[in-house]
């Protein structure tokens, strides 16, 4: 691969070297495994010149502030150096690039290789994480196609996906250039940046991507009127809109009244204990002003179940 180095220093260029191209936290979305975006989303993100929405949140953004202690935690215990990697990495013609953690630098013993850090919530990565022996053996699949995509852009052939789990435990799982997956990665690039040159968009998830849907039609023509008596589709997707509304007015309304039961059966109790390690926290959250209305006193009311009974 021919390959462009472009160091960045701010967040606006970091952000403008990842526009043109499909990156290693996108590249899942063509999968049809990102939790982030879909691909019918990443088709209307670069065709439309606006630079994604970047979604952070508090474990994020202290996840970024802890990257340096963990890496240099890591790089003690395994004895090698790292570097933080203040570049970005993109192959031009194939349209694919990716920004990194660190990078794990060469020794006597092996070649330089990439070092990628998570934060990740204990539990989330007791659900989501593959674990043996309590010890961590497989990522997401968005995180392995995101490390897989970074060392067929750097040319690497080895990498470390290091998670900080909590606030003192790291798990780190060691992944090497998988060629197959390489070449699933670049056909799928490649068939992506094929629908965008025809200007033919993915097909849409239409459950996770009506947000985005509704976005492209939000502007509607005063005065134009859609003669649609002839198509039995719509009328049955509107039939079915209006059913589906009623019956969630129906559960609703039912849900309202069987939380009322309950409340009035357990009476003034905090915490309730049930069968089947079921608990229910029903404390009293006070009446309190905030910015443009008042927020009256209500019961909360939370269930908990253990995750077998849910299912």
């Amino acid at each position: 691969m021919a390959t462009e180095i472009i160091p960045y220093t701010t967040e606006d260029a970091w952000l403008a070297a990842r526009a043109q191209d499909v990156t290693s936290t996108e590249v899942s979305a063509l999968f049809n495994a990102s939790p982030y975006r879909t691909a019918f989303e990443l088709y209307y993100e670069k065709t439309s010149g606006v630079r994604e929405r970047w979604r952070d949140n508090p474990r994020a953004k202290w996840g970024r502030r802890l990257q340096d202690p963990i890496a240099a935690g890591v790089a003690e215990d395994l004895g090698v150096d790292v570097r933080h990697m203040r570049e970005y990495i993109r192959d031009p013609q194939e349209r694919l690039g990716s920004s990194f953690d660190f990078e794990i630098l060469q020794s006597d013993a092996r070649a330089s290789g990439i070092l990628e850090i998570k934060s990740v919530d204990p539990f989330i990565f007791r659900d989501q994480w593959v674990i043996e022996d309590g010890v961590a053996i497989e990522a997401p699949t968005h995180i392995e196609l995101q490390v897989q995509h970074q060392m067929l852009v750097s040319g690497r052939q080895w990498a470390l996906i290091a998670a900080l789990v909590g606030k003192d435990r790291v798990s780190v799982i060691e992944r090497a250039y998988d060629q197959k997956l390489a070449e699933s990665i670049l056909r799928k690039v490649r068939e992506f940046w094929a629908l965008v040159d025809a200007g033919t968009p993915p097909a849409p998830d239409y459950a996770r991507d009506a947000e985005t849907i509704a976005r492209l039609y939000i502007n509607s023509t005063a005065g134009k009127v859609l003669d649609a008596r002839q198509d039995e589709q719509l009328a049955a997707w509107v039939d079915d809109y209006q059913s589906l509304g009623i019956d969630i007015r129906a559960r609703v309304a039912a849900r309202e009244a069987r939380r009322a039961q309950i409340i009035e059966r357990i009476g003034d109790a905090a915490r309730v204990l049930l069968p089947e390690s079921t608990t229910i926290s029903a404390g009293t959250v006070r009446e309190a002003v905030v910015p443009a209305h008042t927020r009256s006193a209500y019961r909360s009311l939370r269930v908990n179940q253990p995750k077998e009974k849910r299912a």
